[in-house]
């Protein structure tokens, strides 16, 4: 937890980053392959304006990335972390000396005037409860030091709480500044980002005008279709099908799943397995790849040797990811119909597994935004290494 409450500059484009570079890229490029069509509609559009947008793409991808800009942050915080384990075992030594010290009905107001409320919490990290205890305890020291000496607290301890409270400080002041940072360059790409995509757009909307009598040609200038495109839809722009794609560690596993229309299973040797009825159970070994319209899935059987499981441009509304599936490396479920509690429990689910990345990804994008709840759980995920992708 930190003490910064941000400015979040919110992207425009609506999808990964990444997509979004390559979407800009392929929309630079459709742009300069008509350019004579452009230049007709206005003398604004030129070679040079095609060129500049390019260099406004390449600065944009070379401003740091996620990783690049939490290192230092991250790096601290671990430092923070170490700082307060000692601070909290010199305030259960302070508990200990205000026990002794106090007449036993006068524990809990001396305790509480301490800073006991803020122990919970602070033993689990959150940094403001941490300095409020911290800060408690030495201000009761201060208050109080003569009784308690008194009680037994050897003046040493004065000494000690005050080094463990010091160097707390002094990280947690760098953390807030490297977040700070943090959130300033993440702020500053976002910004560039959308004032590309702005102009992109409207290159576009013109590009759409231009070939209005052309669909071959207008849908290159079409937003929603390059970033199907770019996502792995059909080379001629023809939207991605509703696709799972699966692959596990050995043994079987059993997908009950509730189906709209026809099941068809790809197997390795190229023939397929028809499969019609609600609900469908269908026995997969090894890698499959289907095309299926799914309302809802759940999973049973030797669950915890999936290692990849891609659903994506379907009617999906729910999915129980089981809490043993944790050599999922990757879980691909985009442009779905995910409601905003179930993309929560998704990510509270996957963030439980304790795994670190870098090699594991989790993209939800196309679905129903996270609440606080999700985007808390998705933190955590992207500081041990896993990228998540959220609308």
């Amino acid at each position: 937890m930190g003490f910064l409450k941000a400015i979040y500059t919110a992207a425009l484009y609506h999808c990964a980053q990444n997509d979004f570079y390559s979407a800009m890229a392929y929309a630079i490029k459709s742009y300069l392959k008509y350019l004579t069509d452009f230049a007709a509609l206005s003398t604004t559009y030129t070679l040079a304006w095609g060129e500049q947008k390019k260099a406004e793409l390449a600065a944009v991808e070379a401003m740091p990335d996620f990783q690049e800009r939490d290192e230092l942050h991250e790096t601290i915080r671990v430092q923070l972390y170490n700082t307060s384990g000692p601070c909290l075992v010199e305030w259960k030594k302070l508990e200990t000396h205000i026990i002794r010290t106090y007449p036993k009905d006068e524990h809990k107001a001396k305790l509480e005037a301490a800073g006991s409320t803020y122990y919970r919490k602070a033993g689990q990290r959150d940094w403001e409860s941490l300095s409020a205890l911290m800060r408690s305890g030495s201000h009761f020291i201060t208050e109080n030091q003569t009784e308690l000496e008194a009680g037994g607290m050897p003046a040493s301890f004065v000494t000690g709480f005050a080094t463990v409270y010091d160097a707390f400080t002094v990280k947690l002041g760098a953390f807030i500044e490297a977040e700070e940072e943090v959130w300033r360059l993440r702020n500053e790409k976002i910004t560039a980002n959308n004032v590309l995509y702005t102009d992109i757009i409207a290159m576009l909307k013109d590009g759409q005008k231009i070939f209005r009598h052309d669909e071959s040609i207008r849908k290159r200038f079409v937003y929603s279709r390059i970033l199907k495109l770019v996502r792995g839809g059909e080379e001629d722009g023809t939207p991605a099908e509703a696709s799972l794609k699966f692959k596990m560690n050995g043994n079987h596993i059993n997908f009950g799943a509730r189906l709209l229309g026809l099941l068809k299973i790809l197997w390795g040797d190229d023939s397929f397995e028809n499969f019609t009825g609600d609900p469908n159970q269908v026995k997969f070994i090894d890698k499959v790849y289907a095309v299926v319209k799914l309302y809802s899935i759940v999973i049973t059987g030797a669950i915890d040797k999936i290692t990849e499981l891609h659903i994506s441009d379907s009617n999906l509304t729910y999915i129980k990811i089981h809490k043993s599936m944790k050599d999922l490396k990757e879980l691909i479920l985009q442009n779905n119909l995910l409601t905003t509690k179930v993309v929560d429990d998704i990510l509270v689910t996957v963030n439980k597994f304790n795994t670190d990345g870098p090699d594991r990804v989790l993209n939800l994008i196309g679905n129903e935004p996270p609440s606080a709840k999700g985007l808390a759980a998705k933190a955590e995920l992207e500081a041990r290494g896993w990228i998540v992708l959220v609308s």
